[in-house]
C-alpha cells in the first residue's frame, strides 16, 4: 500500500523548517564561540570553515525561501547542504560533537518527503557525513568506524518517524474529511427529507401533533395550526394539557385538563376516534374526531405520542339531519301503514263478508304488511344512530320466542308448499329484547321460507349450550333449511347491507338485502354473534348464538309442544 502523500507543503507552511533551521544554526553557533575562547578555532582554509559557510548559506536560503514563493523550491537543498557542512566540520583534527546534529536535516526532510525523504537523509548521512570522515581522517578506532555506521541510521529512524508520524496523522485527516463530507452529505438529505415531511404534512387535511414524553408540541402541521386558532384565540403555549375552548361530544362542556386528548396522549394513553368541540362561538365551533397512538423507545418506555385531528363537522350535521329525517319518514309512513293494516284486520273479522272480498282485503293486507316490512328494514340501520342498538332487556324464553316466529311465518310456509317446524320443546331463558329478537327471528325464518323451493322443510330449533370454560352459557337458536343454498362466491357478503344473491335477484325473491345485517347488529348488541353454513343446492343452517348470563329471578316457563307450520 502506498503512503499517502498531502502534496506539496504550502509556503505559508514553512514556519517549520525555518525554526530547524534556526535551532541547527543555533546550535553551531555555541560551539564555535567555545572553540574561539579557548583558542582553537578554525583556519579560513580549512574543511571546517567550509562547513560553517554552507551551514551560513542554508540557513539565509531557508530565511529568504520562506518569505519569496518563488524560491521555495530551494528549500529542497536546504538539508542536503547542512548535511554537508557537518561533514565537514567533523573533519576537525580535535573533534566535535555537532554531527549528532544530523536528527534536524533527517526530521526536515522525513516531513516534506516522506518515506523518500527518510532514504535520502540515511543515505545523505552515510555519503556526506559519515564517508568524509572515514576517508580524511580514516578510523584508527573501533568508535570512529562505530559512529561513522550509527550516524546514517540515526538520521534515517528520526526521518521515518516524522515521515510515519505523518502519514498517520494525514490519514486520519483523511478519513475525517471524507466523514465529514459523508456526515454533511447525510445531513443535507435528512434536511430535506424533514422539509418534504413538512410540505407532506402541511399539505394533509387532517390536523397532525408530535408530542415529545414530557408533552411539549414537537411539531405542528398546517391544518392543527388552524385548530388551535379555533381552540386558543389568545395563544397556545405549545404544551399539552392547556384548557381552552375545547368541549365535549355535547358541545357544552368544557373539558378539564385530563380530559384533553393531548394530555391523555401525552401520557401514553392510545384512543381511537375520540370526539371533541373546538371553538368559542358555537355557529363556526368544528367537530373533531381525535386519534392517538404513544411512541415507544427500544425499552418500551413512552417516548412521545403523536395525535391526529379530523375534522368531521360536516360528517357530524350529516347525520343528524338523517336522525331528523328517520324521525319523519317513521312518523309519515309507518303510522299510515300500521293505521292501514290495523282497519283490514277489523274489516275482515266481519262475519259477513264475500269470499272474494275477503280473498282482495288478504292481499291488501298481505302487500301492506309486506310495505310496512320494507320501510322497517330501510329505516333500522339509520334509526340505529351513533351509539348503535339500543336494547331494553327482560328475562324470557328465547324458546318461546322462536314458536311465535314459527307460526307468523306458517301461513308463508304453507302457501309456498313447505314443511316448518319449530322444536323448542324446553324452555331457554336469557335476558333479551323481546321485540328485537322477534325481529332477528323474523328475518332467519322468512329467508329460510323465501329461498326454499317446493316441498322443502324450515326446522328451527333453541337449545342451552356451553359457550366454553371461560364463557358463560348461551343459547342457541338455529334454523335449518333444505333450500337453493348459498354459493361459495357469496358466502363471505351475505351480512353486508343491501346485498342480494343471484337466485333472488333472478326469482324476484322480496326483499332489500338487509334481513341478515339487521339480525348480526341485534345479536351482537346482546353480546352474541350468527354463524352461516351453506351448501348451495342443499341448504342453509343459521344459528344465533346468544349468552345466558345468571338471573336473579327467572320467568315461570312452562315446556311446550313442538309447533308446525
Amino acid at each position: 500500500m502506498s503512503a499517502p502523500h498531502a502534496g506539496p507543503i504550502p509556503v505559508r507552511e514553512e514556519t517549520y523548517p525555518r525554526l530547524l533551521q534556526a535551532g541547527f544554526a543555533a546550535l553551531v553557533v555555541p560551539d564555535l564561540l567555545v572553540r574561539l575562547l579557548a583558542g582553537q578555532g578554525y583556519a579560513v582554509q580549512s574543511w571546517p570553515a567550509l562547513g560553517l559557510l554552507l551551514v551560513a548559506l542554508a540557513t539565509v536560503a531557508t530565511a529568504v525561501a520562506s518569505w519569496v514563493r518563488r524560491c521555495a523550491p530551494w528549500l529542497l537543498v536546504v538539508p542536503l547542504l547542512d548535511l554537508a557542512g557537518l561533514g565537514l566540520l567533523r573533519l576537525d583534527p580535535d573533534g566535535s560533537g555537532l554531527p549528532a546534529l544530523v536528527v534536524l536535516p533527517a526530521l526536515w526532510l522525513g516531513r516534506r518527503h516522506g518515506r523518500g525523504g527518510a532514504v535520502t537523509a540515511l543515505v545523505a548521512t552515510a555519503v556526506l557525513v559519515s564517508a568524509p570522515s572515514l576517508l580524511v581522517l580514516g578510523a584508527e578506532r573501533p568508535a570512529d568506524l562505530s559512529r561513522a555506521l550509527v550516524l546514517p541510521v540515526v538520521a534515517g529512524l528520526a526521518a521515518a518517524a516524522v515521515a510515519l508520524a505523518l502519514e498517520a496523522v494525514r490519514a486520519r485527516t483523511a478519513e475525517a474529511e471524507e466523514r465529514g463530507l459523508m456526515l454533511e452529505a447525510a445531513l443535507g438529505e435528512l434536511r430535506r427529507e424533514a422539509r418534504r415531511s413538512s410540505t407532506v404534512l402541511d399539505a394533509a387535511v387532517v390536523g397532525m401533533v408530535l408530542l415529545d414524553a414530557d408533552g411539549t408540541y414537537r411539531a405542528v402541521n398546517r391544518r392543527h395550526r388552524e385548530f388551535l386558532a379555533l381552540a386558543y384565540p389568545e395563544g397556545h403555549a405549545g404544551r399539552a394539557g392547556q384548557e381552552g375552548d375545547v368541549f365535549g361530544a355535547d358541545r357544552a362542556t368544557r373539558l378539564r385538563r385530563e380530559e384533553l386528548p393531548s394530555w391523555r396522549a401525552s401520557h401514553g394513553e392510545e384512543f381511537d376516534d375520540l370526539l371533541v368541540w373546538v371553538g368559542r362561538d358555537p355557529a363556526r365551533r368544528r367537530a373533531l374526531s381525535v386519534t392517538a397512538r404513544a411512541v415507544r423507545d427500544a425499552g418500551g418506555g413512552l417516548d412521545g405520542s403523536v395525535v391526529s385531528y379530523l375534522d368531521v363537522t360536516d360528517l357530524v350535521r350529516a347525520l343528524e339531519v338523517k336522525d331528523d329525517f328517520v324521525a319523519t319518514v317513521s312518523h309519515e309512513l309507518r303510522t299510515p301503514l300500521t293505521s292501514i293494516i290495523g282497519y283490514l284486520d277489523v274489516v275482515q273479522d266481519r262475519p259477513d263478508l264475500d269470499d272474494q272480498v275477503r280473498s282482495h282485503l288478504d292481499v291488501v293486507g298481505r302487500n301492506a304488511t309486506r310495505l310496512l316490512t320494507l320501510v322497517t328494514e330501510l329505516l333500522h340501520p339509520a334509526a340505529q344512530g351513533a351509539d348503535g342498538v339500543v336494547l331494553r332487556r327482560l328475562p324470557e324464553d328465547v324458546a318461546a320466542l322462536a314458536r311465535d316466529a314459527v307460526r307468523a311465518a306458517g301461513r308463508a310456509a304453507r302457501e309456498a308448499g313447505l314443511h316448518l317446524e319449530a322444536r323448542c320443546s324446553e324452555p331457554v331463558v336469557a335476558l333479551v329484547d323481546r321485540e328485537r329478537l322477534l325481529e332477528v327471528l323474523g328475518h332467519l325464518v322468512g329467508n329460510a321460507v323465501r329461498y326454499n323451493r317446493q316441498g322443502g322443510s324450515v326446522v328451527v330449533s333453541v337449545r342451552a349450550a356451553e359457550a366454553g370454560s371461560d364463557a358463560p352459557r348461551e343459547a342457541v337458536v338455529e334454523v335449518r333449511d333444505t333450500g337453493v343454498g348459498i354459493p361459495a362466491a357469496e358466502r363471505d357478503q351475505v351480512f353486508e347491507p343491501f346485498v342480494r344473491g343471484e337466485h333472488a335477484r333472478e326469482q324476484a325473491v322480496q326483499g332489500v338485502g338487509l334481513g341478515l345485517t339487521i339480525s348480526r347488529s341485534v345479536v351482537a348488541a346482546h353480546g352474541g354473534r350468527i354463524t352461516v353454513h351453506s351448501v348451495a343446492g342443499e341448504g342453509t343452517t343459521v344459528r344465533a348464538h346468544l349468552p345466558v348470563p345468571g338471573l336473579d329471578r327467572a320467568p315461570e316457563v312452562h315446556p311446550a309442544a313442538p309447533v308446525a307450520g
